[in-house]
């Protein structure tokens, strides 16, 4: 199935923190996207029509409020975003992105799971979509490509890296809290828990947990 939306260039907001590496930040948009509707104009990214993808990001300042469907599956906005991505695709297809010929995607997934020293990295988000770098677009045969720093990624990521910055944010022992998490196995947040980590669920705080858990 094509997939084919007339570009459109939007007023991106000055952001004091530039994210790097490895870090997240979720930013207070109230931008508000009801399901299976286009994002507002502040959440899109530039220039859907030349986007990459698959790209894996590592680090980026996430808009809560920027989500909408998009080939079925539910992204949210990335500004500042740290990525690579397969130099020599672009999202034409509900097939580019959820399925199709993934080998590129593969290659790209290697060399950004594992710092320099071969450990694993708990923050890194795949399958995201960016815009293409600014200029002539680089038709090496390299494996990875640097974005532009405009991307959607998938929800079921983000969400987990909103629920890591509440447990960052409050004044909870984090290990303390996903031992006993983990243990109780609780299928909703006690109303305390939910009090302390708002854009924590069952769901994401276990993703989140799992990160603190390897740090």
């Amino acid at each position: 199935m094509s997939f084919s939306v007339n570009p459109r260039v939007l007023s991106v907001l000055c952001l004091a923190v530039a994210s790097v590496a490895g870090q997240w930040i979720v930013n207070g948009n109230t931008a508000e996207v009801g399901p299976n509707r286009d994002p507002v104009d502040e959440c899109w990214i530039k220039n859907v029509d030349k986007a990459l993808s698959p790209c894996t990001c590592t680090g980026g300042t996430i808009f809560p409020g920027c989500h909408s469907v998009q080939w079925g599956e539910p992204y949210g906005t990335v500004r500042d975003a740290n990525c690579t991505c397969d130099p020599t695709s672009t999202v034409l297809s509900m097939e580019d992105v959820l399925g199709g010929d993934r080998g590129p995607e593969e290659s790209v997934k290697a060399s950004n799971r594992q710092d320099p020293n071969g450990r694993d990295q708990p923050e890194v988000v795949e399958r995201c979509i960016c815009d293409p770098p600014a200029g002539k677009r680089d038709d090496s045969t390299d494996k990875s490509a640097v974005p532009a720093t405009n991307c959607w990624c998938p929800m079921e990521f983000l969400d987990a890296k909103e629920c890591r910055a509440d447990l960052d944010n409050s004044q909870l022992r984090h290990r303390e809290v996903c031992k006993k998490f983990k243990q109780d196995k609780p299928e909703k947040l006690s109303d305390s828990l939910q009090r302390a980590l708002p854009n924590c669920t069952v769901f994401s705080l276990t993703r989140a947990c799992s990160f603190v858990i390897r740090d």
